[in-house]
């Protein structure tokens, strides 16, 4: 597909994220190791690029080798690299890093061709994840801080990132990426979610309460209190220190912080979920890193340059260590949800996702488990009543599985999957009239759904509503010419209304497509005996039987010995 006009998913509209995938995997054959190779290789260049950007602010080589250092080894920060989706991110903060430094370099040069780079830099990394939209408001700011923000060479730039933001905005709306509900996304879950900022600080600089499927916490809020009572002090101390750059770096932080904020993964009991993500700090704190250079060079100008670099790689090399340690927890899936519930109990998602995991390996109990203790904690959560019930279904449990799903869909009506997986449980229980209805609903959603489409085929085929299954049977048919599933359905439907020449057919296409597919010789062979053609009957349950069919082994012996053992198909007379 191509990945700027396909459309968004969940209303995120990130091209050059999903475009960096389709390279990895490309390039790389699809190895999960070369997207993290990827990750990993993004990160380090933002590294540098905060070095880069820090130092050509401050001037102070030193501190901004050391504090980009520490940032670079936060165990915040592990999410951001070892979870792949965290992607737009880490492209996200190099494309912002870049236009901000040829921002700067035109500024500093007044040269337009640095403010044109940087206005492709920003337009690439708008395509990267929307939180770069704030990024004209941050510029502004720091042209107003050292009265430059009406020169000329400004509004040029101003105007250069509107024209970015617009065609973004047109290619956004063109992929069909809707804002999400109100309830998800806007002042409601901005003023939910204000203790964010605070989080961050805290687990930046005190990385003892870590959180893979993060919640509000008391500790780590504390935490954030303390660590800007920390900053407030080193400003108060730094009485030399560049203030604009200081402020610039808090209005980066407050600023990148805000998009996060404004959204919700739900609207209802979102710390059954999750409230906020680590990887989302990672644009903000570059700001932080700013405001630590500034402050810390100034208040540590007097101290021996050999104890600071003692001093700040000492904490360094600790910080590393933990974000080492940090990586277990994405050594894999089960890992990562195993600690999300130890960290997080209150956190159904974490269930669900282990329950999800159970359900792939193939451990069903466990799985209903984890779906079970995800609705006891959240009771209004559709998805694990719905997973719970396919696994219930599975074990001959359809009365259960059947109260699950209703109460899926009644708290979720648009839920995937699972009118077709009512429909499915109904059928098993007899009712195909219920069955048919939900399968309806289901194509309603997706008016190409290949498996549901053959199901109510196959309903209405037990319902002797023969031409209505064959018209699903055709549709099927065109969706997947190569499969043989709608061919042998489609044979059954002629065969069941006494059409055995159609029926024919039918099964030879199926067997055309998939030259070993038993049942459909055997059926064809049936056909062919209720028109009195026995030779080929008996040639089809013979080629059955050699690909281990009992049935054609079974008729054979019936109509051999019928026929008076004459099983070449020529009847004696």
């Amino acid at each position: 597909k191509n990945s700027f006009l396909s459309s968004a998913v969940y209303g995120f509209y990130r091209p050059l994220q999903t475009l960096s995938y389709m390279i990895d995997a490309s390039v790389f054959g699809g190895s999960f190791a070369a997207f993290k190779i990827t990750n990993i290789f993004l990160f380090v260049l933002g590294v540098c690029l905060t070095f880069a950007l820090s130092f050509e602010l401050t001037g102070k080589k030193p501190f901004s080798f050391l504090v980009s250092l520490f940032f670079g080894v936060s165990p915040l920060f592990v999410a951001a690299v070892a979870w792949t989706p965290a992607r737009g991110d880490l492209l996200c903060f190099d494309f912002l890093a870049l236009a901000f430094l040829f921002f700067l370099f035109g500024e500093r040069e007044k040269k337009y061709g640095k403010f044109i780079a940087s206005g492709f830099f920003f337009f690439a990394a708008l395509l990267s994840k929307e939180t770069a939209a704030v990024y004209p408001l941050a510029v502004f700011a720091f042209a107003l801080a050292r009265k430059k923000a009406f020169s000329k060479r400004n509004l040029f730039y101003y105007a250069e990132l509107a024209i970015f933001a617009i065609l973004w905005a047109a290619a956004r709306f063109s992929a069909n990426a809707a804002l999400p509900d109100a309830d998800l996304f806007g002042f409601k879950p901005f003023l939910q979610n204000l203790r964010t900022p605070l989080e961050f600080l805290g687990k930046f600089f005190f990385p003892v309460k870590p959180q893979a499927l993060p919640a509000y916490s008391l500790e780590n809020s504390f935490l954030g209190v303390l660590a800007v009572l920390a900053i407030a002090s080193l400003i108060a101390k730094a009485r030399s220190a560049d203030k604009k750059i200081i402020a610039f770096g808090a209005i980066w932080f407050l600023l990148f912080s805000a998009p996060g904020m404004f959204y919700n993964r739900v609207a209802v009991n979102p710390e059954n979920y999750y409230q906020y993500l680590d990887h989302r700090a990672y644009i903000p704190l570059l700001g932080v890193v700013l405001i630590l250079t500034e402050t810390l060079s100034d208040v540590l100008s007097s101290v021996n340059p050999k104890k600071i670099a003692l001093g700040g790689y000492s904490i360094i090399a600790i910080y590393a260590a933990l974000a080492f340690a940090r990586l277990d927890v994405y050594r894999d899936p089960l890992s990562f949800a195993d600690a999300a519930i130890e960290e997080n109990p209150k956190s159904a998602f974490a269930y669900f996702l282990r329950g999800s995991y159970y359900k792939k390996s193939g451990k069903l109990r466990a799985a209903i488990d984890d779906f079970s203790k995800a609705t006891e904690i959240n009771p209004l959560y559709p998805e694990a009543y719905n997973n719970r019930a396919a696994l219930l279904a599975a074990f001959g449990e359809n009365k259960k599985a059947l109260s699950d799903l209703n109460k899926a869909i009644k708290l979720s009506p648009e839920i995937s999957d699972g009118y077709f997986n009512r429909a499915i449980v109904k059928e098993s229980l007899g009712d195909l009239e219920g069955a048919a209805a939900d399968y309806s609903r289901a194509l309603e959603s997706d008016p190409n759904d290949f498996q549901a489409l053959v199901n109510r085929g196959n309903v209405y085929s037990s319902l002797k509503k023969f031409d209505s299954a064959l018209k699903d049977y055709a549709k099927a048919a065109r969706i997947k010419p190569r499969d043989p599933k709608p061919f042998f359905n489609a044979g059954n439907a002629y065969s069941f209304s006494n059409r055995s020449k159609k029926a024919i057919e039918f099964f030879s296409k199926a067997i055309e497509i998939a030259p070993d597919y038993a049942n459909a010789y055997v059926n064809r062979g049936i056909e062919y005996a209720r028109t009195g053609n026995f030779r080929e009957a008996f040639k089809d349950w013979k080629k059955a039987a050699q690909l281990g069919s009992k049935s054609a082994s079974y008729l054979l012996e019936k109509y051999s010995k019928a026929l008076g053992n004459n099983i070449d198909g020529e009847t004696r007379r």
